[in-house]
This record gives structure tokens, sequence and C-alpha cells, in this order.
């Protein structure tokens, strides 16, 4: 078992939070208002009404209003409006919950703007052929709601929030011909990259102004959005004028190396890892839960988790590596002052301008990534076989690097050199080599490089002849990690590797490098790297192999994001 965890300066993580500038916009101290009202768009009859029925959109304005009108009064001169993504179309508004969590002195709007599914129970559903449809009931929705706070409330400051499929809606209406509708100043985070695909022809929903991940940048006077790095809705284009392709990694759980296109991917293997942390906080898998006041949903979800394979969403075999459970999503961006600062800051600010904030989870005062370590309790199913253990040591060695580390600047937290003859509790045949697991602890930041280096040296006898043709190799059948959440205090336990599956697409071959794979080839700073990593079926493991010549070596290396 893990042994309890020790948080390492987990205060650090949130320094400077309560004393971050922030340039909010105005607001009425009279204004108490804590919960949204729900706009119905999808009862308004107006979103039907041809443009010259003018009794219909009179009609549909006026139950409009009648809405908009449960707004306190010292609320109406003041107005956000949310705009939910995917799975939230129904006017769940649990993305921004954070946001008006507190009282700032406005009014809170959420659009309802497709009839409300009983899609919540069901895990990651993602229903591309309905995008665009949906996508145009938000934008016709959302212009609608903006042309008639125009018109009855003319002085009205007006904020506008689009999370994931409602950015690109929001994204549409902040570029819109008719000023009765692009006044407002529009926030967009969590973009799909469909955002700048051409959806609608010669109609009004043209391509729209796209931010770069990682980055709140200003995208034209009135527009800005916020897209962390790490988001793989960002990935999400289609294909042309077809909203039905979705990105073939999003069925493989990790940081792969594709982004590539494809039919194939299932809903049930669906999950889109790091676009539930901008705005809200709340708990997948609460049986109280209400899933359209703010709430998530109240079936358990699959946490994210680096194992890279399709086979890890359904294996219940004892490999399995990303078990459904409850899980707590945090506001990493609209939670923390400093970002809400430094958004406010750029849409006041020039074209062009970007404030980088990287990758999802702990944030700097200033919404940067943190580089705060904490400390994990790892664990790692190995073995090894060395065809000539007389003469042959195999070194195996396993490190955390942080972002801008090299070799030896990081937490190496496994190093073995395995000789029969100095290590009588190892097997060298391959018939009977033997797993054994390992428990240590480590230091890393939340986005770091697991690194694995295999090499081959002399064992120091007198007679040196480590030059075999037999190959030796190093199996890895999980790590897993054991942390305590910075800012929930909830325990996890995470597959960073998952040999069972992991690289399993390539049952033949070298792995690293290549798509629905998350390992890369990197450099040991020697010149024999001539071992390369494979799956291996038989295994279940992640295996690193090459002929036992003295010197000969190999390093791979992947990126993980411990935390959603």
């Amino acid at each position: 078992m893990f042994e309890r965890l020790t948080i390492v300066s987990t205060a650090a993580l949130m320094t400077g939070l309560a004393s971050a500038a922030q340039t909010a916009p105005p607001g009425n101290p009279a204004c108490q208002m804590t919960s949204p009202v729900v706009a119905d768009m999808t009862l308004a009859g107006p979103l039907s009404c041809g443009r010259t029925d003018f009794e219909c959109i009179l009609s549909g304005k006026s139950r409009l209003m009648t809405v908009l009108n449960q707004i306190p009064a010292a609320c109406q001169d003041n107005l956000d409006i949310y705009v939910p993504g995917t799975n939230d179309e129904n006017g769940n508004w649990k993305q921004f919950n954070a946001m008006f969590g507190k009282a700032n002195g406005r009014g809170h709007i959420v659009l309802k703007y497709s009839a409300a599914r009983d899609i919540h129970e069901s895990l990651g559903v993602f229903e591309a052929g309905a995008y665009d449809q949906s996508t145009a009931d938000a934008f016709r929705s959302l212009s609608f709601v903006l042309s008639t706070i125009k018109s009855e409330w003319s002085d009205a400051d007006v904020d506008v929030f689009g999370h994931s499929k409602g950015s690109h809606a929001v994204s549409m209406a902040a570029q819109h011909d008719s000023d009765d509708i692009n006044y407002a100043q529009f926030f967009a985070f969590a973009q799909p990259g469909r955002t700048a695909v051409d959806i609608d022809g010669d109609g009004p929903m043209k391509a729209a102004k796209l931010g770069t991940p990682g980055y709140i940048e200003k995208l034209s006077d009135n527009l800005v959005g916020i897209t962390f790095d790490n988001d793989e809705v960002a990935q999400y284009k289609g294909i042309r004028s077809s909203a039905l392709v979705m990105p073939e990694s999003w069925a493989y759980p990790g940081q792969l190396n594709t982004e590539r296109a494809t039919g194939t991917v299932k809903a049930s293997q669906v999950r889109i890892d790091h676009h539930n942390n901008y705005g809200g906080l709340y708990t997948y898998g609460d049986e109280e839960n209400d899933p359209v006041a703010g709430e998530g949903p109240t079936s358990v979800t699959f946490p994210y988790c680096s194992s890279g394979g399709k086979a890890s969403f359904e294996d219940t075999s004892k490999y399995i590596g990303c078990s459904k459970r409850k899980h707590t999503y945090v506001p990493w961006f609209w939670g923390h002052p400093g970002c809400e600062s430094a958004a406010y800051t750029i849409m006041n600010g020039a074209v062009g301008s970007k404030h980088k904030i990287g990758a999802s989870g702990p944030r700097k005062s200033n919404c940067g990534e943190s580089r705060t370590p904490f400390e994990v309790s790892v664990r790692v199913k190995y073995k090894v076989t060395v065809p000539d253990p007389k003469d042959c040591d195999y070194r195996l060695k396993m490190e955390f690097r942080r972002p801008g580390q090299s070799a030896g600047e990081g937490d190496v937290w496994f190093d073995k050199t395995f000789d029969k003859s100095k290590d009588d509790k190892w097997y060298y045949n391959v018939s009977n080599a033997q797993y054994f697991d390992y428990k240590t602890t480590a230091d890393i930041t939340n986005k770091f490089y697991l690194h694995i280096t295999g090499s081959m040296s002399e064992s120091g006898r007198p007679v040196y002849d480590c030059q075999g043709v037999k190959p030796a190799r190093a199996y890895i059948r999980y790590i897993k990690v054991r942390y305590t959440h910075p800012i929930t205090g909830v325990t996890h336990s995470e597959y960073i590797v998952r040999g069972a599956t992991e690289g399993s697409s390539y049952p033949v071959g070298k792995i690293a490098g290549k798509e629905n794979v998350a390992w890369k080839k990197g450099s040991t700073g020697r010149s024999r790297q001539t071992w390369d990593l494979y799956w291996s079926k038989g295994q279940k493991a992640l295996e690193i192999a090459g002929v036992a010549n003295e010197g000969y070596n190999g390093t791979f290396y992947k990126k993980v994001y411990l935390m959603d």
C-alpha cells in the first residue's frame, strides 16, 4: 500500500491570490444576485420566426422580458450572460458557478438553447452530428437575447461568457454585423478548433476568431479568447463542412502524438480531459446533484489519467488504469482572482495582446502555471532480463522532470543496476524472470515529463566480454502515483503508465513517436542509442529492448498533466 502523503508547500500554490489586482467590470453593490435566471430559448417563438413575421417576434420578445424581469432591479444595469457548452445546452450553469458564486454586483442570465436531454447519466456523450445545429441554436438564442436587452435596457453594461461549444457561438456573436448584438464584451473560453471553420456558407455564422491555446488573447475590439494549452477541445475541427469527425486522440486518455481526425471514435470512449476546469466547482457522482442547477451529473465519471490506450475505458481486468469514480472539478481559471484580473485587463488592451497561462492546474498569482512541487508516492511494477549476467549490467533509470529541466536535474526516483552476481533476488532467464514492485516518493509539478532510460555496461569482471547478440529487455507493467489534490484535499491514485494497452495499436515494431502513443525517443547524450521501445502483448507491458552490448542504450519520455 502507499504511505500517507504530505503535501509540500500547498499554501504556496495560492500565494498572492487575495492581493491580486482585479480590473472587474462595473457593478451595483446593491445587487447581490448569486444564481442566474434561465432564459429558455427553446420555447421562445422568435427562434422559429421568419424575419418578416413581426408579430411573432414581438410576442417572443415579450415572453423573454417576462424572464429577464425576474432579475432584481438593482442588477438590471449590469448583466452577465452565460452560454453553456456540450451536454449543458439545457441551461446547466456548472461551468460558470464559480463566476457568480459570490455577488459581483451584476445580474446573471444563462441560456437554455436546446431542449433538455437525458444525457447527464452517460459519460462523455458528445453528439458530433448535432454540433453545428446546436451551435446555431446557441448563436441565434444569444443574438436574440442581446438585441432584446439593447432595445429594452439600452444603457445596460453587458458581458458575455461562453464555454466550449458555447464559446463558438459567443465568438460568432462578437463579430455580428448588427450593433444591437455586437455591443457587449465577449469572453470565449475553452474554444473548439471548429470555431475557425465556416459552418454556414452564405449565412451569418461565419468562421470566427480563434485564440491561441495557452493564452488569454485579445482577438478583436470586443472579444477575448481563453484556452489552456492542454485543452483537447482545441483539436476539434471536424472536416471542412462536416462536424461529424472527432480527433482520434479523444479515445486515448493522455497526451498523445496525434490530433488526426477520425470517424471511428466511439461515444463511450470519449473523454475530453481538460475542459472542465475553467469556471465551475462541482462534483460528478453525488447522488443529490441537480444536473440542471449548476451541479454535476449524478453518475460517476472517468477522471484524467495518462495511461494511453482505448481499453483503459472498458477493461475490467486487474490491469485497469482509468476506473470510473466520483470526481471534483475545480475552477482553475475563473475561480482565481489573478486569472480573472488578467482576462479583464486583456479585454481593455490592444487587439493582438496576449497573456500566457499555459496548461490547466494550480496557478501562480499572475495566472501562469504553478511550478511549486508537491510530493507523490510512486509505485512501479517491472522486470528485467539480461542474457549474459556474468558480463553485462543492465541499468534502468526513471526520472520526473519539470518543464525546462535537463537530464539529472529532475527527481530520479528509480535507478537500479541488475546483475545476478550482485542481486540474487532476480532471475535472468526469460522463462522465469519475475516482476517486482517498487515503491518510493518523488517531487513533481502538475505538468512534468516521465523519462525512462535503459543502458548496458560491463560487469567489471577481469575479462570484459559484454558483447552478446541476444536482446536485453526491461518491462514496465505499470507506474502509478498517489497524491493529495492541493485544492480539494482529496487523495487520488493515477496510472501514468499502463503497459497492458499503452502502445497496443502497434503489436509489432517500435512505438515511440507513433500516432496514438504518448511516448517519444529522447537523447541520452551517448552515441549508441540503439535500443527502442515496444509493446509486449505477452507481458502486458512496455518493453525497452536491444542487443546486450556494452554502451548500448535508449531513453524514452512522455508528457503528463497530473490533474484535470
